[in-house]
């Protein structure tokens, strides 16, 4: 009995965070010179593509999307996670890519622990605004 209690207990707490997210992109934005998010150029190359983010190291693992568009970090240029999506917190990362004097930055906002998709927006060092919404891998 006490075994299946634990059991529940873990699974409950897996569910609640997990290192591991799968993000869908629904939206690709720029900025323009007025200073409107307007549709991006690529946007037909990465809707509907998913890319994985790791909670833990903020590392982008894997996507369906170009890779070298949707990176967030070098072998010079690490990211930084700002905040993981324990407790109340949303997941925030940040990459400064100093040689280049560009930077990427992920939210994943997670106030609702009960819901599954979590939106975020992701404005990669090449200036694309991703938007969509993360599930535990």
């Amino acid at each position: 009995m006490k075994k299946i209690l634990f059991l529940i207990i873990l699974s409950i707490s897996n569910w609640a965070y997990a290192d591991l997210y799968v993000c869908s992109i629904v939206n690709v934005a720029g900025l323009n010179d007025n200073g409107y998010f307007v549709t991006h150029g690529w946007k037909g190359n990465y809707v509907k593509r998913q890319f994985t983010i790791d909670n833990e190291s903020g590392s982008i693992l894997n996507t369906t999307a170009l890779k070298t568009r949707l990176s967030n970090g070098d072998k010079d240029n690490k990211p930084v996670v700002i905040s993981t999506n324990k407790d109340d917190n949303s997941l925030k990362i940040f990459t400064h890519f100093k040689n280049d004097g560009t930077y990427a930055l992920f939210q994943m906002n997670d106030f609702d622990k009960e819901s599954i998709d979590k939106p975020y927006f992701y404005h990669t060092e090449i200036g694309m605004i991703l938007s969509g919404t993360c599930k535990i891998k």
